[in-house]
């Protein structure tokens, strides 16, 4: 029986800005047997017979070349993506084109000897520098496409609750304590918190649980808790319109609305100070932090020391509106665009 172990095909994917961050599969006879990533280079041994060979990434694939080994035989192939020429691309016709001939954009030729292996060819931890060159920008592709999402999700959320549109925001539900715009505290020590970007009043308890929430129409509204332990909320509808006077709405402490009357001027008796802090009859102060950062209300006590009542968990501030989502949404659009332009 003769030995064909001497009888292989060195293949080598040259380096190329196009699709480097995609792999490129070799099929030997229809059969996968390697993935190439930019710059990778391997050889395997073959039987002395007729082969076929060609690679795929995706929907794209390069023509087929025919091989004929004989025994003892080494054949070098050289494979990659062609350049892309985008000055061509002008209109919506050249568009089709374009698209339509990325099909065809992978080539596969014979070649008498292949490139000598560079330092680009260095292994590190068992991983060639290509290979870990194509996961780091799928990686950051990943990492950019979820930021895009955050902000996206976190205006569409925004937009949704304002409206009273969204359907996973119920009374139980808490949202980002975004654009927090007032603070007021009852008698039990609740306390409540408008977030003026979703519209909407927010109870916790003493501790900081999360007690319930519920919509309001009203614009940038000051908020305070009334002798009969119920919360007012004074609605500047002349930032709208000159035509249209304040109104004073008041609910209980389940949300529930109790009255809305028309009450021209009660909107500058409340004062400015409510839209930042609130004062108890105990001599404790709530303030509002970081309002567009990351918002939370500290309590301070007669004796001076402060604590913390109401804060924004990680999970509800990479959604939070209008800061931080919007510039999520921005930078994660700009950098997935750039990381993609230079695949």
């Amino acid at each position: 029986m003769k030995d064909h172990t001497s009888t292989h095909i060195n293949i080598y994917r040259r380096e190329s800005k196009v699709w480097s961050a995609r792999s490129f599969k070799v099929f030997v006879d229809d059969r996968k047997v390697r993935k190439l990533y930019n710059g990778d280079r391997h050889s395997f041994f073959v039987t002395p017979d007729k082969h076929s060979i060609y690679i795929k990434s995706g929907r794209a694939k390069s023509e087929t070349l025919t091989l004929q080994m004989n025994s003892g035989q080494t054949i070098n192939i050289e494979c990659g993506a062609k350049d892309i020429d985008f000055d061509n691309v002008t209109s919506l016709k050249d568009i089709k084109t374009f698209f339509h001939s990325l099909k065809d954009i992978l080539y596969l030729i014979q070649v008498t000897e292949l490139p000598q292996p560079t330092s680009s060819d260095n292994i590190i931890y068992g991983i060639s520098k290509t290979k870990l060159r194509s996961y780091s920008k799928r990686f950051l592709l990943c990492f950019f496409l979820f930021m895009t999402f955050l902000g996206l999700f976190g205006f569409s959320n925004g937009c949704l609750t304002a409206f009273n549109k969204t359907f996973w925001v119920s009374s139980k539900t808490a949202v980002p304590l975004g654009d927090l715009g007032g603070v007021a505290v009852d008698s039990k020590g609740n306390v409540y918190c408008v977030a003026n970007f979703y519209c909407r009043i927010q109870k916790y308890a003493t501790n900081g649980a999360f007690l319930k929430g519920w919509s309001s129409q009203d614009n940038n509204p000051r908020i305070r808790v009334n002798e009969y332990d119920q919360l007012e909320l004074a609605n500047d509808n002349k930032t709208r319109s000159a035509d249209y006077p304040d109104t004073l709405s008041t609910y209980d402490s389940e949300g529930n609305l109790i009255s809305k009357k028309v009450m021209d001027g009660c909107y500058s008796r409340f004062g400015k100070e409510c839209e930042r802090l609130c004062r108890t009859t105990s001599g404790d102060i709530y303030t509002i932090r970081n309002k567009w950062l990351w918002p939370h209300i500290v309590k301070k006590a007669p004796s001076g020391t402060e604590s913390v009542v109401v804060d924004t968990p990680l999970y509800l501030w990479l959604i939070l509106g209008p800061f931080p989502s919007w510039v999520f949404f921005a930078v994660g659009l700009i950098s997935f665009w750039k990381v993609v332009d230079k695949m």
